[in-house]
């Protein structure tokens, strides 16, 4: 069976990181806003900056992801399946000494090395998408683990079993809720 695992908020860390990064910039957050309570323009400029120090090489996993992962890569194919560039939006040019282009590809690496250097299987199955509910079906992916509230409940289907992990930011009613990966029975 294939499985696809979304990045950030499921195996990446990425609040803290994010967090902490704001703080360098003197910016507040809430992690329970969208956008983390930051403008889409102010979140951009620090996501990009984020890129350009190559902070998403070095994000902290969620604690006991990779046992999961390797378990069942054991018996299933695994995919990670993230909204992370291309999908992002580039900020406007002339504001960053890297082409979006760059950038892209910057991004890109750091999120495959990421994988690669903490030891997750299959590295080089990962997708970059904004549809990721729409990649898994025409791939045939049985099962998506996300930890965005609205792309669940549009994505869940007869087709398309989405598990939200439980986070702070998409409490709400919905069906299939887990706490860690390792709650998963596949």
């Amino acid at each position: 069976m294939k499985i696809g695992i979304d990045l950030d908020g499921v195996l990446v860390n990425f609040v803290d990181s994010f967090k902490k990064v704001c703080k360098d910039f003197g910016v507040e957050t809430d992690i329970n806003s969208y956008g983390m309570g930051v403008s889409s323009e102010k979140f951009l400029e620090i996501y990009d900056y984020m890129i350009d120090v190559d902070v998403f090489a070095r994000m902290t996993a969620y604690p006991h992801v990779k046992r999961t992962v390797k378990k069942w890569a054991k018996e299933h194919e695994i995919w990670y399946i993230t909204r992370r560039r291309p999908a992002y939006r580039m900020i406007p040019a002339g504001s960053k000494k890297t082409t979006p282009e760059l950038k892209r590809y910057l991004h890109q690496r750091q999120t495959k090395e990421w994988l690669f250097n903490f030891g997750f299987p299959t590295p080089q199955n990962i997708v970059f998408t904004q549809e990721k509910g729409v990649w898994c079906e025409e791939n045939d992916v049985k099962i998506l683990i996300e930890d965005y509230l609205p792309d669940a409940l549009r994505w869940n289907s007869d087709k398309l079993k989405v598990w939200l992990i439980n986070r702070e930011w998409n409490q709400g009613d919905y069906p299939h809720r887990i706490k860690s990966l390792s709650k998963i029975n596949l």
